[in-house]
């Protein structure tokens, strides 16, 4: 037992805690991706077909989801094999009170997300995205106040943070909202199954577009916030690829691509302003005159002098 941060945790190698993670984290892992593979591989239609079968106003561009998954599949690769050799007690205690039991169940629920998706259960498929974003969330904020930053410990930072920021963002700015679509039949069916229904697309499709416009700015807002109060490269850089990514895959209402093309831009301002403004408090900081240590100890000496004076008077 160690304090690290102002808390008692364990950091023994042999802990138990550790120890489960090391065996549950890297099975879960797999369950998640060997899921999504077969799913997407070896099933017909696939789950990359089933999102272009069921066309919706936040339907992404299969191929760039996919290069977004491979990414974020070889960075948690990396982290099971940083959690099979970690030894530093601080990325152990960060491993452990961080991430913890709560990553493993994120990935579960994700790979159960993949075999409703593929039954075509969308509402099922929907809850496990929504559970699967609590869970996520819930170690982003944890992982806050660790305050870990690629500049002191990046390997800490590539393989426990960067793939907990990625997970969480596919979910925020994409997969969730267009499950959702699909869980409420707004989307227009461009398949070959006979047995499956139209949507609800050409009758509602201009309730649609405002919404999503709403969702999609008020999404972008909170990402360019965040961007800019954690001068955070990979959220804004993240965000952009997965709005680039539903920008082309047509067709997209007017409205909705401009606010796509907004809030893209949007991430980039919120990241450079962010920059700036570090800047500026850090010239700040410096331009600050501090006496030195001897004029400090001559201006006391001059004031108990001073005090003395007035005793003796």
């Amino acid at each position: 037992m160690e304090t690290v941060l102002g808390r008692t945790v364990e950091l023994d190698p042999a802990s138990p805690a550790l120890v489960r993670l090391q065996i549950i984290t890297p099975l879960s892992i797999l369950l998640s991706l060997g899921a999504n593979l077969v799913c997407a591989l070896a099933i017909k239609p696939g789950l990359g077909q089933i999102s272009d079968d069921y066309l919706t106003i936040l339907t992404p561009r299969k191929s760039l989801i996919g290069i977004y998954w491979l990414v974020l599949y070889v960075l948690q690769i990396g982290y099971a094999v940083l959690l099979a050799v970690v030894r530093k007690p601080e990325t152990r205690a960060l491993i452990i009170n961080g991430l913890g039991i709560r990553f493993v169940l994120a990935n579960f629920v994700f790979a159960l997300w993949a075999v409703f998706w593929t039954l075509r259960i969308f509402l099922a498929s929907e809850i496990c995205l929504l559970v699967c974003g609590v869970l996520l969330l819930s170690i982003w904020l944890t992982l806050l106040r660790w305050n870990t930053t690629i500049s002191k410990r990046p390997l800490d930072y590539i393989l426990i943070n960067m793939p907990v920021v990625m997970f969480l963002l596919v979910l925020w700015n994409v997969d969730i909202w267009q499950n959702g679509l699909l869980a409420f039949h707004w989307f227009k069916y461009v398949g070959s199954d006979p047995n499956e229904g139209p949507g609800k697309w050409e009758k509602e499709r201009g309730k649609h577009a405002w919404i999503i416009f709403g969702i999609v700015t008020a999404v972008g807002l909170i990402n360019s916030f965040i961007v800019f109060i954690g001068r955070d490269l990979v959220w804004a850089l993240a965000s952009i690829y997965l709005y680039i990514a539903l920008l082309l895959k047509e067709p997209k209402p007017p409205q909705v691509v401009i606010s796509l093309i907004l809030v893209s831009a949007l991430q980039l301002i919120a990241f450079v302003a962010s920059a700036l403004w570090y800047r500026y408090k850090a010239k700040q900081d410096e331009g600050r005159i501090l006496l030195p240590a001897d004029d400090l100890v001559e201006d006391d000496a001059a004031r108990a002098g001073f005090v003395s004076n007035l005793e003796e008077d």
